[in-house]
């Protein structure tokens, strides 16, 4: 009997393509990449590489036309335009160009969120100039955010007067977020196949330096009313997208109402008053902070601590396979992963070694390598971009998040001097 390879076609050619490339790889797929960057790190997974543009219909039309079903691993890309070319050269885009019309703008995913009774962090849309004049001096303090575009604090302004939000007009238009009392953050992934069915992965408990992730913790911490919280509600959103591939669902969990609520001046009567709220739930305020139809980096932790990890769900999904029964953790334990970025490795370069054996404090530890280690392979360093990640077990009794944490950060600072120090 002769086999035939389907080939999954992957737009952008980075470090969640390639993770995806690796699961296709092992349940006998080919994988073909499409990206605008020449040295995107996909190039050196595979021998079908597409180098072009995301609006050049030809060279797009040809890539859809060489695969049986495509998907993409980043959001910024027209929807629209994507529909037109699955529709013409009829291959399969997962998720589904509607999907996608929606979580790639700010707006329409809190706008999807309050039409479908979910919660989500109050919020205000600014179009105009004559929006900011209505509302900035009802709605400060608050969080101003770009509507596309922006990722790890990209795009992203923290207001605190009117003036400061005056000052941004020209990023018009803007969606203006309450001002919250952060106690965690968390993300809940939903794998979805076309016969509807679903495998959960999460609560993941994610902490963030300077907005950007640094470390995801799994099994989460949150109370089990919580997660039961979290899941139902990224079950829902999946469900009511009608989602086939992965729909990761980040999540605010604060410890106290947001600052807007109650604070209306009895005079004001814009056009349009805030939207959305968050929800009580075992004394914690949650609510939905956005949506990603793809692998999220909170779910590298699922390759070490998951028997099936966020890759292979999404290749099974693309590749029309059978879920597992069950998706259960590999071992008893804690799993936390760290990402590197850029900064890591500059810092490394500016004699940090000497450091590293007085941070870790023995031998032993420095001499430890991470149990999941990965580098994207990307060729230059810069300023908050994710160059790689580690994941690291933990089965001690009683566990201590704060001190796995900590461990992992010298893990970290010694790792960096390791790989400047191999450069050189």
């Amino acid at each position: 009997m002769k086999m035939r390879r389907p080939r999954v076609g992957i737009l952008g050619a980075g470090q969640l393509g390639c993770m995806l490339a690796e699961s296709l790889f092992r349940y006998g797929a080919e994988v073909a990449f499409f990206d605008v960057e020449e040295n995107a790190p996909g190039r050196l997974r595979t021998p079908h590489f597409t180098l072009g543009s995301w609006a050049n219909e030809k060279q797009l039309g040809a890539f859809f036309e060489s695969c049986d079903v495509v998907t993409y691993e980043f959001e910024n890309i027209d929807p629209q335009h994507l529909k037109h070319v699955s529709d013409l050269f009829k291959t399969p885009l997962v998720p589904a160009p509607a999907v996608l019309q929606i979580t790639q703008a700010r707006d329409h995913e809190k706008n999807f969120a309050v039409s479908c009774g979910l919660p989500c962090t109050p919020y205000l849309i600014l179009n105009s100039t004559k929006d900011l004049d209505d509302y900035c001096t009802q709605f400060c303090p608050a969080i101003a955010k770009t509507l596309r575009g922006g990722y790890d604090g990209k795009g992203q302004w923290k207001l605190s007067s009117a003036d400061d939000l005056r000052a941004i007009a020209k990023a018009l238009p803007l969606i203006l977020e309450a001002p919250l009392q952060l106690k965690n953050e968390a993300s809940v992934i939903v794998a979805r196949n076309a016969k509807g069915e679903t495998s959960i992965l999460g609560p993941f408990d994610n902490y963030h330096n300077n907005h950007m992730l640094s470390h995801t913790q799994f099994p989460s911490s949150l109370s089990p009313a919580v997660q039961t919280a979290l899941v139902n509600i990224g079950c829902e959103v999946a469900h009511k997208l009608q989602v086939v591939g992965l729909l990761t669902t980040e999540f605010f969990i604060c410890s106290e109402a947001p600052q807007w609520q109650g604070t209306l001046s009895p005079t004001f009567s814009p056009s349009l008053s805030p939207k959305g709220d968050l929800k009580l739930v075992d004394n914690c305020y949650i609510g939905i902070n956005e949506f990603a139809p793809r692998a999220h980096n909170s779910g590298h932790v699922s390759r070490l601590a998951l028997d099936f990890s966020q890759y292979d769900l999404q290749a099974m999904i693309l590749l029309n396979l059978p879920f597992p029964s069950a998706n259960p953790l590999r071992k008893a334990g804690n799993y936390l992963m760290t990402n590197i970025y850029g900064d890591h490795l500059i810092d490394a370069t500016q004699n940090l070694l000497g450091q590293v054996e007085t941070t870790l404090g023995s031998a032993q530890m420095v001499s430890a390598f991470p149990p999941e280690f990965c580098l994207y392979g990307k060729t230059q360093a810069r300023k908050a971009r994710k160059m790689g990640h580690f994941s690291l077990h933990n089965d001690s009794e009683p566990f201590d998040s704060a001190a796995f944490r900590t461990h992992a950060n010298e893990m970290l600072v010694h790792l960096c001097a390791t790989l400047v120090n191999s450069q050189t």
